[in-house]
């Protein structure tokens, strides 16, 4: 009976959103947005991600460093105020000789004054397997002393678009000095965009197989019933460009106050850097302006110019003056193109989620960018 209610309710929603549906393209428009299109958010498999996080910061070689820290930072038991870069290795195993997965990447900062609890905003690159070259983006409150903890996974790119979730973390082994292996078991959730055709068949195809989920980290798998349901959505392409000015008088981004990288460091891993990007519609400097990205970003990566970016897309002209978008991720200053995680939004973008793609139009010799944003977000 559930099974025929819930087939009769995906039919009628089906049917309803074929008789909207009229033939609107998200081909670029003389505008920075395209129009607005209906589609389905289609379930699909929960993956399970088990793995540990090797974080070094004493020795020749640390993969966190200091980048800042507050005046009142030495008289805090808890270090409030301190800042750190990593670019941590993530392995199979607990040993620090177990195969190497993937990077955690990013920033945490001791952000409580009664117990140690680190703000964390951090990027796990996958290298190896399945979901080599996709990426998760986590954001949350590490209280490191406690048994377990747990932060959230906000979004993601490549295979992880449109993710949700959450990391559930434990500490296994601390050091003296404050070298710690964290393991973590990960659940991610993604939804993938269909027609509401496609998705009605779909949904019965999957209902009718409900078949077994299974994810690293655990022995023989598992089983585990999903609750299926197909949802409504706006998705909308934003274009525009971001103009990063470093050199002249009028800059577009400033380099935080911070602390000296180790002398062996053979990239720039602790320069946190402030921004303040004016967004145009063309590349062009005079092009029309329709926004702003605000936020910081920081060179996160020991073997390449890689930045950790997290920023605010603020939109001032068009239908969607007055929203913003949050996006979080890495990008490659000698790659020319990229792709970052949309997290959030405000105003017409409340509940967002989605994924921009990046390329580097112009670059001078003195650090100088424009970067072309191609943006998709479900809303």
């Amino acid at each position: 009976m559930g099974r025929l209610s819930f087939l009769s309710q995906a039919f009628t929603l089906t049917v309803f959103l074929l008789l909207l549906e009229s033939p609107i393209s998200c081909a670029r428009t003389p505008r920075h947005y395209s129009e607005s299109k209906r589609l389905l958010l289609t379930p699909e498999r929960v993956t399970r991600l088990h793995f540990f996080f090797h974080d070094t910061v004493s020795g020749r070689n640390p993969t966190a460093v200091q980048i800042a820290r507050a005046p009142s930072t030495a008289k805090s038991l808890t270090e409030f105020g301190l800042l750190m870069m990593m670019d941590d290795p993530l392995t199979e195993g607990l040993k620090p000789t177990s195969k190497v997965i993937g990077r955690a990447q990013g920033m945490y900062g001791s952000a409580d004054g009664a117990e140690l609890g680190l703000l964390m905003t951090l990027t796990y690159s996958f290298t190896e397997g399945e979901f080599k070259g996709s990426t998760l983006s986590v954001l949350g409150r590490n209280p490191v002393f406690h048994p377990v903890r747990e932060m959230a996974v906000v979004g993601g790119t490549g295979a992880f678009r449109f993710a949700r979730g959450y990391a559930l973390a434990k500490t296994r082994w601390l050091s003296p000095v404050g070298d710690v292996i964290v393991e973590y078991n990960v659940t991610v959730q993604m939804g993938r965009l269909s027609f509401p055709l496609e998705a009605f068949i779909l949904t019965i195809f999957l209902l009718l197989l409900e078949s077994p989920v299974s994810g690293a980290g655990t022995r023989g798998g598992y089983w585990q019933r999903k609750r299926l349901s197909i949802t409504p959505v706006t998705i909308t392409e934003l274009h525009f460009y971001f103009h990063d000015r470093v050199s002249g008088r009028n800059t577009t981004a400033a380099k935080t106050p911070s602390s000296p990288a180790p002398a062996n460091f053979p990239t720039e891993l602790s320069v946190p850097m402030s921004l303040d990007y004016p967004l145009t519609q063309g590349p062009e400097p005079t092009s029309k302006v329709i926004g702003k990205a605000q936020g910081m970003y920081g060179a996160a990566e020991q073997t390449e110019l890689g930045n950790r970016t997290a920023l605010t897309y603020s939109f001032t002209d068009g239908e969607f003056k007055g929203s913003t978008l949050k996006l979080m991720g890495k990008t490659s200053l000698f790659h020319r193109g990229g792709e970052m995680a949309v997290v959030a939004g405000t105003g017409a973008f409340r509940f967002a989620r989605g994924y921009a793609f990046t390329k580097t139009r112009l670059s001078s010799p003195a650090g100088d960018a424009v970067v072309e944003y191609d943006v998709i977000v479900v809303h």
